[in-house]
């Protein structure tokens, strides 16, 4: 028994793993202990076998300078005995390939006492050679067709006449060479002496200059037969069944299968019977495969080739015997006997090869780095690779990335389970292709199912319509598309935080656009926006289709296209954008610009093109090399070229120019598949909202209920999208904006119901704006502005979960929640939505016409007998939207005023409050109060003048002018009001619900209290009574009241607390003054404001009177009031403007109102003149304490 050790493993990728795999097999079961010594070179140092082997030495370069130029150094033989030497390696497994059937190395290693696993070299000369292997056979008495071996010496003209006797077509071969390689096909006589130079010249770089050339006549409609032929440490041979061969493309094997579905029995024996003959004959030792042409009809078959080595599909005799033919190997190395298993071969086994070629390009190598491998598994599916993720794919060799073989109890079964596998690998090679699509229709054809095509049959369907169809076209573009802006949208957010650190003022790029892709050398031009989290539209500006886009991991996704759901693998490099869509794979180039670049990493060999000179398409510009097979890079548009940036015998990387062309503007270019392929897209609901082209709201009242809310929905979304910082086409939003504008439709409406979704937006505008605008309460250090707090958020927003920021939160988690991020966390979900936020922010105009648009249907809608009495926070979100709408667009403000007294305060200033809002207000006092109760029962205190004003009479509008400015005024100085309509009894209950909430929620810490009386009271010693029962909270500053005291005569009231002192009263009333039309009123106009120090100067100046302008009135003033009362005054002279109306060109119905303007200027001078009259009064005093 020959004792060995350690193994060399001469060879790399997937045949390494698969040694190594069966070496550890090897050591469990017979209990030795084998080492697997892995040798690699420098493109492979990170490759799996690299990794799983026992010990590992590195060989250099791939390529190495030999006697007849670079050759691969696996077959330096000086080289590989140096580094078995370094190793101390006693056996060497050769795998296949590389120097697997060199017999020169083989007596090198007898030499050196190393043993090959594998037959011996005298065997190998005899056997491992074509030329010798065909002699020997002839000897035997093989049928063989009629063939001619070079001498090396012949002149053309004499290949010439060694052909024409021979007879055309006829193979030229390399007796060194395989895997499709050294061999070409011959037609005629013009192509001889080529093909004869292109064999030799890759058995030079291929096999180290082994072996000769022959040629030999070529025989047509065959099937390629092997035998797989075993021969034990006693040289007794036998056979594991036949392959069948017969699928390939260029005589390079694309599918092989054991057994033949069309060769079989008496046959099939015959064959079986030769090849153990022959392999006992020459002395054989170890597993090898002997080749045939079968010509089923004719029961002739022709010998090829014996093959001294494991083949690569010698997997599918393993599926169907259940042997490990390595294992065998190993033991016929040793010396001990083997004999063959009893039991038949069972079952049926196919075998694919997935390699990195480019199927589109004529099957040119395109290697690249693997970005997604995920390999199937089930019932009989096995799949040998020597890749893993990441791993890089070697230009310098072999393109094979991985086999997979599926078994089946019968040829039926095992077709359908390699298609459902193939279809579940997940292979996505960055830079480069993969021929999965390929492979995957080719296992759907006809001929290959009822297993009648031969040698050629796939060379023939290749011609005839020169790549088979692969669906998902359309759906790979788009795919590719959204991928591009996706990623440029994620530079965007990149690029806005960088500057975010550094304080540089951020530019918001314009939002979506064109995106100029190609697909198999068809043009498109794609838009895509990005409508919402994840949703899309794409396609052409009249075709746009809605895409969702759900990322299942960092290259793999889920895109549901017009309502189709499609599994994708994708990944982007420097060539273009591969996409999987369904386990069809596609290659998506970019716009090139005029760019010609390699398609892979290659050699340049030859440049066949100089600058200034004009090319077809279709024209060679130069030819590269990869993966030992020439490369030819062809200009796919007419032109001429402007720029040669490549040179003979240079390295280029996958995407690196070539070269530049100016395009020829005659050409025409080729129409792409969105123009000739692309499905139409699904009709927007949107669309059924218009009559002739023209915004017909009206037309939903005739809808059903499922189209009418999808036709709501629709238009909600679109709008929702640009209020929210999203991109919407222009069309598109025009088209929204006109239904917004059709006011006196939505007035006319049947069920005004179904729009509710309108009102459910109003809340996003606020939300997002009010994180701009603004100061906020900073526990022990005063106010900060909203936007600097913002963006020290954007700024520390990897810390956000530390609880930081704790003066927005209450603000941004609502408005996180329109953009799908429910927790306030660090990650790519918050930074897309703070990105879109001030990306919102940014986007003024349009967004305040959207939400000026959205009030001016509401209230059309609430004309047309719509409720919101349920949207519970609507009047906060009315309130905070006319307190962060622009002052320089007003109209939205206004709106938002307008919309609030008339959707939920009309009745309240009409004197007919709604019983359930008392009710609400007196429950919500309990001890369950929630903060959300008490502003379900409270409005927000911003001015209601220019809705009041613009349908008010005299008497409302002086009402109202009081009311709103004294709202404006307390906004002022970090004090917010509230106000609510309850009857006189309940003013306990109000102050006492609201004071605690406010002390807990506050924004500022600091309120007021405004109460408007429902129903008549007997005067203001009534209410002053009822006052008597309020216990104040710490945030309360003031109550103010507003009642009707006999229907006609309007009071209000002011009750100030004053800490220590039993409920401090100052009341005072309103006069008869008529200054809305324009004359100045008195002090006693806002008296909410305005009260003075001392009691007998205000009666001396209202003629005596004791109220401030209404005769026989009461005032109860505290101690101290008056120097509070000042200090309001003195906020009253900076109030904000109460405006009124502006038109907004962009919004039907609103109207300018001079009248309130006039009667704003004049609360304005009654405030200017307390606070003057105020000063007044403290000199004086100062002066009589200086007479004194």
């Amino acid at each position: 028994m020959t004792d060995f050790k350690r193994i060399a493993i001469v060879n790399r990728g997937e045949p390494a793993v698969r040694f190594i795999r069966t070496v550890r097999d090897y050591n469990g079961e017979r209990g030795t202990a084998l080492e697997a010594v892995a040798l690699y070179t420098d493109p492979d140092r990170h490759m799996p076998f690299v990794r799983l082997a026992d010990d590992a030495v590195a060989l250099g370069p791939a390529l190495r300078q030999g006697p007849h130029g670079m050759a691969s150094a696996y077959t330096d033989h000086a080289h590989l005995l140096a580094a078995l030497a370094a190793a101390r390696c006693d056996a060497v497994w050769p795998g296949w390939g590389f120097v697997a059937e060199d017999a020169a190395f083989v007596e090198a290693l007898e030499r050196a006492g190393i043993t090959f696993i594998g037959p011996s070299s005298e065997a190998m000369h005899r056997l491992g050679d074509k030329i010798a292997a065909k002699r020997l056979a002839e000897s035997a008495g093989v049928p063989m067709a009629a063939w001619y071996v070079l001498s090396g010496t012949e002149s053309p003209s004499e290949l010439l006449s060694a052909a024409h006797g021979i007879g055309y077509p006829l193979v030229v071969k390399a007796s060194a060479g395989g895997g499709g390689r050294g061999i070409r096909v011959v037609r005629g006589p013009d192509a001889l002496v080529t093909a004869v130079a292109a064999v030799k010249d890759e058995v030079e770089r291929s096999f180290g200059g082994a072996g000769g050339v022959f040629f030999e006549s070529a025989v047509t409609s065959a099937r390629h037969i092997e035998v797989q032929l075993v021969v034990g440490a006693d040289g007794k041979g036998a056979t594991l069944g036949i392959r069948d061969c017969s699928l390939q493309r260029r005589h390079q094997k694309v599918i092989e299968e054991a057994p033949s579905p069309v060769v079989g029995g008496a046959l099939a024996q015959r064959l079986e019977d030769a090849a153990a003959r022959l392999g006992e004959a020459v002395g054989y030792r170890g597993v090898g495969t002997v080749e045939f042409l079968v010509d089923p009809s004719r029961d002739f078959a022709h010998f090829l080739e014996v093959n001294t080595r494991l083949q690569v599909e010698h997997t599918v005799t393993e599926a169907v015997t259940g042997l490990d033919l390595v294992a065998i190997q190993l033991d016929i190395a040793r010396g001990l006997p083997w004999a063959p298993a009893d039991a038949p071969p069972r079952g049926h086994a196919i075998e694919v090869r997935l390699n990195a070629e480019d199927p589109e390009r004529d099957f040119q190598p395109s290697p690249g780095v693997v970005r997604v491998f995920r390999a199937p598994a089930g019932p009989g599916i096995r799949v040998d690779s020597g890749v893993a993720e990441g791993s890089a794919i070697a230009p310098e060799f072999d393109s094979m990335v991985a086999k997979l073989i599926a078994w089946g109890k019968d040829r039926r079964q095992a077709v359908a389970r390699l298609s459902r596998a193939l279809r579940e690998l997940e292979l996505v090679v960055e830079d480069g292709a993969t021929n999965k699509a390929f492979l995957t229709r080719l296992l759907e054809e006809p001929a290959f199912i009822d297993g009648s095509a031969d040698t050629g049959w796939l060379d023939r369907r290749q011609q005839e319509s020169h790549s088979l169809p692969v669906p998902g076209g359309f759906e790979a573009l788009c795919a590719a598309a959204i991928l591009t802006r996706r990623r440029a949208i994620n530079e965007a957010i990149s690029g806005f935080f960088g500057d975010v650190h550094g304080g540089i003022p951020y530019r918001f790029a314009p939002a979506g656009g064109a995106i100029d892709l190609a697909l198999r050398g068809d043009a498109a031009t794609l838009e895509v926006y990005a409508v919402g989290p994840d949703e899309y539209l794409v396609g052409t500006p009249d075709a746009l289709h809605r895409a969702h886009w759900e990322a299942t991991g960092e290259r793999s996704a889920v895109m549901v296209l017009n309502g189709q759901r499609h599994a994708l693998l994708h990944s982007e490099g420097k060539a273009g954008i591969t996409v999987e869509v369904d386990g069809w794979a596609h290659r998506i180039e970019l716009a090139s610009g005029g760019k010609v670049v390699a398609p892979a990493p290659a050699l340049v060999v030859a440049v066949h093109v100089e600058p200034g000179q004009s090319v077809a398409p279709g024209e060679r510009l130069c030819t590269l090399e990869a993966m030992k097979m020439e490369v030819p890079v062809l200009a796919r548009e007419a032109g001429v070229v402007s720029l040669v940036q490549c040179k003979v015998n240079a390295q280029v990387a996958a995407g690196q120019t070539l070269f530049v062309l100016e395009s020829d503007s005659a050409a025409t270019q080729k129409s792409g598949p969105i123009g000739d392929g692309a499905p139409a897209p699904r009709p927007r609901p949107l669309e059924s909202l218009f009559v002739a082209g023209k915004p017909a709201p009206g037309v939903v009242d005739g809808l059903p209920e499922e189209a009418a809310r999808a036709a709501v929905t629709d238009l909600a979304e679109v709008l929702r999208a640009r209020l929210l910082g999203f991109e919407v086409p222009e069309a598109l939003f025009s088209q929204a904006l006109a239904l917004l504008g059709a006011e006196a439709g939505f007035k006319q409406l049947a069920d005004p119901g179904r729009w509710r979704p309108l009102a459910e937006l109003v809340r996003h505008f606020p939300e997002v704006e009010q994180l701009f605008g603004g100061q906020l309460a900073v526990d022990g250090a005063g106010t900060v502005r909203a936007e600097r707090a913002f963006y020290e958020l954007c700024r520390r927003r990897s810390h956000v979960a530390d609880g930081d920021h704790v003066e927005l939160r209450p603000y941004l988690v609502p408005a996180l929640a329109g953009y799908g991020v429910a927790e306030l966390a660090s990650g790519y979900a918050l930074d897309r939505a703070l990105w879109r936020m001030a990306r919102a922010h940014a986007d003024v105009e349009p967004r305040h016409r959207v939400q000026s648009g959205l009030l001016r249907v509401m209230m059309a809608l609430h004309a047309a007998g719509a409720t919101y009495e349920d949207l519970r926070e609507l009047p906060l979100q009315l309130s905070r939207t006319a307190e962060v709408a622009r002052p320089e667009l007003p109209a939205v403000r206004d709106n938002a005023r307008q919309a609030r007294y008339l959707l939920f305060r009309r009745r309240a200033a009409d004197g007919a409050p709604s019983a359930g809002l008392a009710a609400r207000l007196a429950s919500a006092g309990g001890e369950d109060a929630g903060f959300e109760q008490i502003l379900a029962a409270t409005y927000g205190a911003e001015a209601t003048i220019s809705a009041l004003a613009g349908a008010g009479e005299p008497g409302e509008l002086s009402d109202a002018l009081v009311d709103a400015t004294c709202r404006a005024v307390l906004g002022h100085g970090g004090t917010r009001s509230l106000a609510a309509l309850v009857p006189v009894t309940l003013i306990p209950a109000a102050v006492r619900a609201l004071g605690p909430v406010l002390d807990e929620h506050g924004r500022s810490g600091r309120f007021e209290l405004h109460l408007f009386l429902a129903g008549g009271c007997a005067d203001a010693e009534t209410v002053a009574a009822a006052l008597d029962a309020v216990e104040a909270g710490a945030a309360l500053t003031r109550v103010a009241l507003t009642w009707t005291e006999d229907g006609q005569r309007t009071r209000h009231g002011s009750w100030v607390p004053t800490r220590g002192v039993r409920h401090p009263h100052i009341f005072t009333f309103a006069p008869r003054s008529r200054f809305p039309r324009g004359r100045r009123h008195g002090r006693g106009q806002a008296p909410s404001y305005f009260t003075f120090g001392r009691r007998r100067r205000s009666r001396r100046r209202d003629g005596g009177h004791g109220g401030v302008g209404r005769r026989g009135a009461v005032r109860r003033r505290a101690p101290g009031a008056g120097a509070a009362a000042r200090a309001v005054a003195a906020r009253g002279v900076r109030h904000r403007a109460a405006r009124g109306v502006r038109r907004d060109p962009g919004v039907p119905g609103a109207g300018a109102l001079e009248p309130a303007r006039r009667a704003h200027r004049g609360v304005r001078g009654a405030a200017a003149g307390a606070a003057h009259r105020g000063r007044r009064v403290r000199r004086r005093r100062r002066g009589r304490a200086r007479v004194r």
